[in-house]
């Protein structure tokens, strides 16, 4: 999923202080508890699944001194999900639901767990109330991410400027965070300049922001400007080391043919693998990015169907297909892929990867149809896979 994780923290970032605790007071839940609140919103710049475990164990100690000590308790959600333990970060927002029925964060952290469950029913729901309980950035982000998974990038990109307008008063970080989240959407609906923009004046909001730093970088490379891309990738890389990023740096290195530089960045690739080993925050990713190299297609499958068993997303779904076509297993990526394509989300790459299992599968009318359909939403939307779209399409006519 393109920013689940961001999610999870936006809405933190709207409605948790984030303050560091104070010596003095160590004995207090609410000094424990914001020191929790701290170390999760470190968390989603440094993508350091310690920090996860250290916030975890800043909100036992809360819990340790009162354990109905509310804000401890609404804070579980929130950190159970940055952890990737769904099923408990839903449990524990229904529990603080119960406590503080009219509580919004209560009903985003639900939300944020739904959403990567693949109950999208609820989730959306959830996030209605929200919504409706409180109108402000935190409520309209999440609303925006439903609206790309139902294929209204459109209504996304109009919330995401809501939740940007309504962060009027917020810090230059958090409105950049807006910014950026809407320049994603612009990409993905192929509009590169405007991505290119709302990335750049994220940027100059937060010149340090790993994640606008990437999506400026993305653009850039789709613009045609691979020097600046490099550029803004590696620095992205050198205050977030991100899978996802250091591939996306050595395929344009390597269209380059700077294939020992490109070596370079997919070596990150295994430093994150080896440093994240058991937490689950990449696996996913990590697996879709073997499966593109060709790097143990088979343990990538593995890796992506043991995550769908407590991940029944959308983008689950897409990753046992393509890990599954890629390892030679076409019966069950055929079977797999209408799942990850039931919510009609306008994202090139899933109409990208059904395309090529239609191909394999020797449906060449269907194939036709959603390759180009995946160029029409975005023609740049990956350096690889839209060239092997076009040349998949040349060969089919």
């Amino acid at each position: 999923m393109r920013w689940a994780a961001a999610v999870l923290a936006t809405g933190a970032l709207a409605l948790v202080p984030s303050v560091s605790p104070n010596p003095r007071r160590e004995t207090s839940p609410g000094a424990w508890t914001a020191a929790a609140a701290s170390l999760m919103n470190e968390a989603r710049v440094r993508g350091d699944a310690a920090l996860y475990r250290r916030a975890e164990e800043a909100c036992d100690r809360a819990l340790a001194i009162d354990p109905a000590f509310y804000d401890a308790l609404r804070l579980r959600g929130w950190i159970y999900g940055g952890q990737h333990r769904f099923a408990e970060a839903a449990e524990a927002a229904r529990r603080a639901q119960r406590m503080r029925p009219a509580d919004p964060f209560n009903f985003g952290a639900l939300g944020d767990a739904l959403v990567e469950m693949g109950e999208y029913a609820g989730a959306e729901a959830a996030f209605q109330t929200m919504i409706d309980l409180r109108p402000d950035s935190a409520s309209y982000a999440r609303g925006a991410y439903l609206r790309e998974l139902s294929g209204d990038t459109e209504g996304a990109i109009e919330l995401m400027t809501r939740a940007l307008d309504a962060a009027v008063g917020a810090g230059p970080a958090e409105r950049a965070w807006y910014l950026s989240q809407r320049g994603d959407l612009r990409f993905a609906r192929g509009e590169l300049a405007a991505a290119a923009e709302d990335q750049s004046a994220a940027l100059a909001l937060a010149p340090q922001a790993p994640w606008a730093l990437a999506g400026l970088a993305r653009a850039a490379a789709a613009l045609d400007r691979d020097d600046e891309a490099i550029a803004r990738y590696r620095r992205s890389l050198e205050i977030l080391p991100s899978p996802i990023v250091a591939t996306e740096l050595a395929t344009l290195l390597d269209q380059q043919g700077r294939s020992d530089e490109a070596k370079a960045a997919l070596a990150l690739v295994e430093a994150t693998r080896r440093l994240q080993q058991g937490t689950g925050l990449y696996d996913r990713q990590i697996a879709m990015i073997d499966a593109d190299h060709g790097h143990d297609v088979e343990a990538a499958l593995q890796v992506a169907e043991r995550s769908l068993t407590s991940r029944h997303d959308i983008y689950g779904y897409d990753a046992v297909a393509w890990c599954a076509f890629k390892a030679g297993h076409l019966a069950r990526a055929h079977e797999t892929m209408p799942q990850a394509m039931r919510l009609g989300t306008e994202d090139a790459r899933l109409y990208y990867h059904a395309g090529m299992i239609a191909h394999a599968a020797g449906d060449l009318v269907q194939a036709k149809r959603l390759l180009r359909r995946a160029l029409r939403i975005n023609a740049r939307f990956d350096p690889r896979g839209a060239d092997v779209a076009r040349r998949t399409l040349r060969e089919i006519s």
